[in-house]
């Protein structure tokens, strides 16, 4: 099946896919910041939860505009 997309869709994917690499780089970042083996405090989770939240939901939207 072939699924076409407008061009607001695929203006809208290049910008998401534009902005993944920084939103994931941003996301592994918070477990560099932290010792090996540290067992992670509420705010710390609450960091890496929030960034990885916005990692999720540039994937979700770009599988939804491409149909998937």
């Amino acid at each position: 099946m072939v699924n076409f997309i407008t061009p607001e869709q695929a203006a809208e994917l290049r910008s998401l896919y534009e902005r993944l690499p920084a939103a994931a780089a941003s996301a592994a970042a918070e477990f560099k910041t932290e010792p090996p083996l540290h067992i992670w405090d509420d705010a710390a989770r609450a960091r890496f939860r929030e960034k990885d939240l916005i990692v999720g939901e540039i994937f979700r939207r770009i599988r939804e505009i491409q149909g998937g």
